[in-house]
C-alpha cells in the first residue's frame, strides 16, 4: 500500500514539472524570435530612399554568459553625394563639365536597437555629423573584411559551446568601391562569436557609439 502510494506521487510530480517549466522555456523561445525577427526587419528599415548596406547583429542565447542587452542589432547607411539639379540643357551640359571626374563622400548614417529595459527594441540613431566616431568604426571594418585563406583565420569560432561567446553576424549588401556598375552587388555574410575578428570589431563600435545614440532620425545633407 505505502509503495501504491509513492509511486503515485512520483507520477504526480513528474506530470507537474511540465507545467512549472514551459513558462520560462516559452520566454525564452519569444526572445530569440523576436531578436531573429528584429534583426531581419532591421535589413529593410530605409533612411529616406535608401536602405543599409551592411549591419551586424549580436544574439546571446540562454546558456550564453552576457552583461547587458542579449540582443543588439546595428544597420549602417551610406548616402551619396547629390549633384545640385538642372533643369534645362544648358544646365545639365554645365554639370557634366563641372563635375565630371570628380567625388565627393557620402553621408554614413547608423540604427540600433537592443533589448535593454530602458528602451527594450525602441530604434535610435545617429550620423557622422552628430558622431565623427562612426566613420572611425567603419574605416575600422574594412581590413577585417579580408580574412585569411589559409591556417586557422580569423572566422575559425563559427561555432562555439562556450557561455562567453555568443552568435555574432555581419552582412552586407552594396556596391564595392571602385565598383562603377550600378547593378553590380557583392552579398556578404559572416558568422563567428566574440573571438572572431569582427566580433572584436563589433564590441568596440558598440562601446565607440554608446553616447550617440537618439530618437531622431538623420537628415541627409
Amino acid at each position: 500500500m505505502g509503495m501504491s502510494r509513492i509511486a503515485a506521487m512520483l507520477v504526480a510530480a513528474a506530470c507537474l514539472v511540465p507545467v512549472v517549466m514551459a513558462p520560462a522555456a516559452f520566454a525564452q523561445d519569444g526572445d530569440l524570435r523576436k531578436c531573429a525577427n528584429t534583426e531581419f526587419g532591421a535589413r529593410s528599415e530605409a533612411l529616406g530612399e535608401f536602405g543599409p548596406f551592411a549591419g551586424a547583429s549580436f544574439k546571446a542565447e540562454p546558456y550564453h554568459s552576457v552583461k547587458g542587452p542579449k540582443c543588439r542589432v546595428i544597420t549602417f547607411y551610406r548616402v551619396p553625394a547629390q549633384i545640385p539639379g538642372a533643369t534645362t540643357p544648358a544646365q545639365f551640359r554645365k554639370l557634366a563639365k563641372d563635375y565630371a571626374g570628380k567625388s565627393a563622400p557620402s553621408f554614413f548614417a547608423a540604427r540600433y536597437v537592443d533589448d535593454s529595459k530602458a528602451a527594450s527594441y525602441q530604434q535610435r540613431w545617429t550620423d557622422q555629423t552628430r558622431c565623427p566616431a562612426l566613420v572611425s568604426a567603419l574605416e575600422k571594418l574594412e581590413p577585417v573584411l579580408a580574412p585569411k585563406l589559409t591556417g586557422d583565420g580569423p572566422y575559425r569560432d563559427i561555432v562555439s559551446g562556450s557561455d562567453e561567446l555568443p552568435v555574432i553576424r555581419f552582412w552586407m549588401t552594396t556596391q564595392v568601391y571602385p565598383q562603377t556598375d550600378p547593378n553590380y552587388t557583392q552579398n556578404y555574410s559572416l558568422d563567428g562569436g566574440n573571438g572572431s575578428a569582427f566580433g572584436v570589431w563589433l564590441d568596440e563600435t558598440f562601446k565607440a557609439l554608446e553616447t550617440c545614440w537618439s530618437a531622431d532620425k538623420p537628415v541627409a545633407p
